[in-house]
């Protein structure tokens, strides 16, 4: 048996089986191909995909590989196959293990990686948020008196979320310009650890900055607006 990459590196075509290996190798000698399968990561996801060969000798009945398409109990199907063992290959003890299983416990760092970051993003946004939501009613409190100026003066409510949106955006533009940079750095690093990897591209930070500016405008609006509806003649009043 053997995968795609097997079959381009030795110049057959994908209807290959039936046909003899191309090489002599070990005991393989004129060995026909019985099946071809799809590439895939048989060495974890760091790893290369490169042209592969299974095959089984002669005189070596300790490992059998064993296909099962079956929808039925699977405790019920493993005593089955143990007592088959038994009767074939006795007294060598029957022990097995599930190469799905095997497969996935390859990317179990990888899915670990993933979860953590899912959770950890996911928690820095909403820490950010309330921390900025915070900022901001902070700073309009501490300016009613001079909004409600502003207002009585002829200030429209859209000239004063406007003014509120300018006093944070350079802060906020100075932390993407880091935040992204950082990003930019530390992924690209970590992508550099697979030979099969994806571009960590320009789409990526902007869709970024834009959630965060959105988030940015959606706060000052919703804080200043609350002010707004207020008569400005309350904060004047208030020392």
């Amino acid at each position: 048996i053997v995968n795609e990459s097997f079959l381009h590196s030795t110049g057959l075509t994908e209807n290959a089986v039936g046909s003899t290996i191309p090489f002599d190798l070990y005991d393989m000698k004129n060995s026909v191909i019985v099946g071809v399968i799809k590439d895939y990561y048989a060495f974890g996801p760091g790893s290369e995909i490169r042209p592969l060969l299974f095959y089984d000798k002669d005189d070596d009945r300790e490992n059998v590989q064993i296909l099962i398409r079956s929808a039925a109990d699977r405790v019920l199907l493993e005593e089955k196959l143990s007592a088959a063992w038994g009767v074939v290959f006795d007294p060598i003890p029957f022990d097995y293990e599930y190469m799905s299983t095997a497969y996935r416990e390859k990317f179990e760092q990888e899915t670990k990686i993933s979860k953590i970051a899912g959770i950890g993003s996911i928690l820095a946004i909403f820490i950010s948020a309330f921390g900025l939501l915070g900022l901001v009613g902070l700073t309009i409190q501490r300016r009613l008196k001079e909004l409600s100026v502003r207002r009585v003066m002829g200030a429209s409510n859209k000239h004063i979320v406007v003014m509120m949106i300018k006093k944070f955006a350079l802060p906020i533009v100075i932390s993407l310009a880091l935040g992204i940079s950082g990003s930019f750095y530390l992924t690209d690093k970590w992508l550099a650890n697979y030979h099969n990897r994806i571009d960590f591209g320009w789409q990526h930070g902007t869709i970024s900055a834009l959630s965060v500016v959105v988030v940015l405008a959606m706060i000052v609006l919703v804080q200043t607006l609350n002010v707004t509806r207020t008569n400005p003649v309350v904060h004047l009043k208030d020392e």
